[in-house]
């Protein structure tokens, strides 16, 4: 759809304007090509994404019936009605960047997991098991439920983003002054955090170039701080879409794994 087309078009910019330093300040990235670009394809996602709130929002007059899971749009739009300083086009802006970020991290995490079992088959076996045992031989969709009880595949897929994060770098801007050894990094300043490197890093990770997804066994991680793994970041500021994205790559994988069987032709190092 031209929906998903702008939302992919969007990711691609956002990129590409990551690798240029010269395109960082707003006023150059908006005059150049690509920022022209990038207002059109959110003009789209904006206009799509004002339809279905608007629509939501009329539907939740209507919709008085208690629930005990409350999505997140709905939430939001609940704020905008209950608070004066938050707004339906802040509710729309908030739904247009949650998908915008989700879409390409999402599929770049799917195709390193993919990759990542066509490498090892015995831990290929293990999610092929534990998927048997879920839904014996039916090819019916995966429910919320199903997806809460692939424990084996969700440590496939941490494991996965901690080798090859979808985000290998992210920043933060200090809202004060904040001391490294010797130096003070002032108030205002961006501090990056390479994940990609923090993963990798042995103190944390023994024997980090290896693929093992016991790492996430519950007692490993319980001995681990869970600053030192930052595949969706950490904190209170950390992805906010971290459960829909775990639930989209688990719900993906059980549908292809169930159906297909990943194979390499020849042996591949990614460095």
């Amino acid at each position: 759809s031209e929906f998903v087309r702008a939302i992919s078009a969007s990711s691609h910019c956002m990129y590409a304007r990551s690798q240029n330093p010269l395109l960082h300040p707003d006023p150059l990235f908006h005059m150049s090509s690509l920022g022209r670009q990038q207002a059109r394809y959110l003009a789209t996602v904006h206009a799509t994404s004002k339809e279905a709130v608007e629509e939501r929002a009329q539907q939740l007059l209507h919709d008085k019936g208690r629930r005990a899971r409350i999505p997140i749009l709905d939430m939001l739009i609940e704020l905008s009605r209950n608070d004066k300083d938050y707004g339906r086009l802040d509710v729309r802006e908030e739904i247009a960047a949650m998908l915008i970020v989700s879409y390409e991290t999402t599929a770049v995490a799917l195709s390193f997991a993919c990759w990542m079992l066509s490498q090892h088959q015995d831990v290929q076996e293990k999610v092929l098991m534990e998927q048997k045992e879920i839904f014996g031989d039916s090819d019916r969709p995966a429910t919320y439920r199903d997806i809460q009880e692939m424990k084996y595949l969700e440590m496939v897929i941490r494991e996965t983003i901690r080798l090859y994060p979808s985000l290998p770098v992210f920043g933060r801007k200090l809202q004060r002054d904040f001391d490294v050894g010797d130096f003070v990094i002032p108030a205002g300043a961006n501090v990056m955090f390479l994940a990609y490197q923090i993963h990798r890093n042995p103190k944390y990770f023994p024997d980090p170039e290896k693929f093992n997804p016991d790492r996430f066994l519950p007692d490993n991680v319980m001995r681990r701080s869970p600053y030192c793994y930052l595949a969706f970041s950490a904190g209170p500021r950390n992805c906010v879409g971290i459960k829909y994205g775990m639930q989209a790559i688990k719900g993906t994988l059980s549908a292809m794994i169930r159906k297909f069987r990943f194979c390499r032709q020849h042996a591949l190092s990614l460095q």
